[in-house]
């Protein structure tokens, strides 16, 4: 088993949780039991590999600030477990998607 740091985002990375066709899925799970799932075109290149999941490891943080930001608008919908629907989530996470797939891609993630 990995040794994890206690604390940050990387505390809270799980990694790769399998590969599926040509798709490899990694995931992180939030203090508060919130999992966020991505899944990319499984690469062969091991120093890219290390680039993508640092860089994985920064999509999950960045989209754990944009749900928190959600979840503290006393307006969410968050509290009676519906979807979230806010243009600026969406919105953030188009762009980290965007930026994700620029940085460490060729088709990379799409989301929704």
């Amino acid at each position: 088993m990995k040794d994890r740091p206690v604390m940050g985002p990387s505390s809270m990375y799980i990694g790769p949780l399998g590969c599926y066709d040509e798709l490899k899925v990694y995931g992180y799970h939030t203090s508060t039991k919130t999992k966020f799932l991505a899944a990319v075109e499984d690469i062969q290149d091991e120093d890219q590999e290390l680039m993508r999941e640092a860089g994985l490891k920064a999509l999950f943080a960045n989209m754990h600030e944009l749900y928190v930001e959600y979840n503290l608008n006393p307006f969410s919908s968050i509290r009676e477990k519906k979807k979230i629907s806010s243009a600026r989530f969406d919105n953030g996470v188009d762009e980290l998607v965007a930026t994700f797939n620029d940085n460490f891609g060729k088709k990379g993630l799409s989301w929704m």
